[in-house]
């Protein structure tokens, strides 16, 4: 299926942004808020969904707080969490990537997590690697030596 949508990712751009304008033109009832839909639909969607994205790996290598010991300079940036569905848990997920929560603490707000938690309690998917308390604390206490 991803091979599929891959293969396909022109038609789903493209329709994509005919949905915006067309629900635009839909709602407003003319050609101008067809291209309104487009404009904010498409366009400023995409320019903040692309930027958001783009910050993590910007940001999250700049500033913030590292919680792990990692051979980067990965960090976490709790007020981009809300943002980014948590994943400015930067140095979390690069402390243990195939981890499938990147909010480790009970304060780290971490939105894709209960998403996946979802899916999982739903039957969708299966193999979720967590990260145990006791590797948590190993890598805590590698920061906190170095």
């Amino acid at each position: 299926m991803m091979m599929m949508i891959d293969r396909l990712f022109l038609v789903w751009a493209i329709g994509g942004l005919a949905a915006c304008f067309l629900a635009g033109w839909a709602i407003g009832g003319s050609i101008n808020s067809g291209w309104t839909g487009l404009l904010w639909g498409g366009g400023v969607r995409m320019l903040v969904v692309h930027h958001i994205t783009y910050s993590i790996n910007s940001i999250c290598h700049f500033m913030g707080r590292r919680g792990f010991e990692t051979p980067d300079e990965s960090r976490n940036v709790w007020w981009l969490a809300p943002f980014t569905f948590g994943e400015s848990w930067h140095n979390n997920h690069h402390a243990f990537p195939t981890s499938a929560r990147h909010g480790l603490r009970r304060w780290q707000f971490d939105p894709s997590a209960l998403v996946i938690r979802g899916l999982e309690k739903a039957g969708l998917v299966w193999d979720v690697v967590r990260v145990s308390p006791e590797r948590m604390a190993e890598k805590s206490a590698a920061a906190a030596a170095a």
